[in-house]
């Protein structure tokens, strides 16, 4: 009888064990940012979020792109705003703090041709965004987490499940890419 016992005790200890040692990555997985976090809204492409609209609305602050702006912008979570502008000299894609008086948080040069494309923020505050020939995806702090080649302009980006990151060009190239890590896996 003790060994019955002794047997379904270490039978228990070793299921929790293995249950102990799968993969917790997931929650670092990249996943769309609440609100609007790309043209036309959410992954789905339905101009629609469950977002709780504002009761009345007030100028606060005001911004120049310098040059022509083709696409909407993107609004992160933590209430940043990026804008892929078509500037002829300076910044094109441009992130400010949207509830700080639109303080600029970087700015960077793309290659002209790619303002109708919006840029895409996921949970993490990384965006990502396409100019002719590329898709690049940077972290909060501007510098580049990756940049990978595609045949064409790469329209809005979007967030599938699992860390996904969808990108279909104009010319009708349909890549999946691990959104972390930048790899092409479909």
């Amino acid at each position: 009888m003790f060994r019955r016992y002794l047997a379904l005790a270490v039978a228990v200890l070793f299921t929790g064990l293995l249950a102990g040692c799968e993969n917790t990555d997931s929650w670092v997985d990249a996943h769309a940012a609440q609100g609007w976090s790309a043209q036309y809204g959410d992954a789905a492409n339905s101009s629609y979020t469950r977002s709780r609209g504002p009761e009345t609305l007030r100028l606060e602050w005001s911004r120049s792109v310098k040059g022509e702006l083709g696409a909407q912008v993107a609004l992160s979570a933590d209430n940043r705003l990026a804008v892929n502008a078509q500037t002829a000299a300076g910044c094109s894609l441009m992130v400010w703090e949207a509830d700080n008086n639109a303080r600029q948080r970087w700015c960077t040069r793309l290659v002209l041709g790619g303002g109708w494309s919006s840029p895409l923020f996921d949970g993490f505050d990384n965006v990502y965004v396409g100019q002719p020939g590329t898709i690049l995806s940077f972290p909060p702090t501007q510098w580049i987490r990756w940049r990978q080649p595609v045949i064409g302009m790469p329209t809005t980006p979007r967030l599938l499940d699992d860390g996904q990151l969808l990108v279909v060009t104009h010319l009708g190239q349909v890549l999946v890419f691990d959104a972390h890590r930048g790899t092409v896996v479909g």
